[in-house]
């Protein structure tokens, strides 16, 4: 439930690093400047799995709203290099879903990246 209010989060916790809600669940926050702007991050992890993510920022694609679907992809995925990997180059296979400057391989790592205690 951390992510669901976005504007809560980003009027609210602009400086959130990470926030440990009960056992097993956290929420983490983490922007990041690309070569294709800035990314940020909110992420809802239970259980070393993807509860809930955001994906936002001032980058380019060419279909900003399939984010979405990218977001519903991610969810439920563990937290395994290869396997959020697999969920993002899958995404990126149709063209208009690609993040300007972002491979999939920099997405992955700022991903779990973000999730480092």
């Amino acid at each position: 439930m951390c992510i669901r209010d976005r504007n809560y989060v980003e009027r609210r916790h602009k400086d959130l690093i990470s926030l440990k809600i009960k056992s097993g669940v956290r929420c983490f926050f983490k922007e990041v400047k690309t070569k294709g702007g800035l990314l940020s991050l909110y992420l809802q992890i239970e259980n070393n799995k993807i509860v809930d993510i955001a994906i936002t920022g001032d980058f380019f694609t060419k279909n900003p709203f399939n984010l979405l679907e990218l977001e519903e992809a991610l969810v439920g995925t563990e937290l395994l290099h290869t396997l959020v990997k697999q969920k993002i180059e899958s995404f990126y296979k149709i063209e208009e879903n690609k993040i300007e400057s972002l491979r999939a391989e920099e997405l992955t790592k700022i991903i779990l990246e973000s999730v480092k205690k």
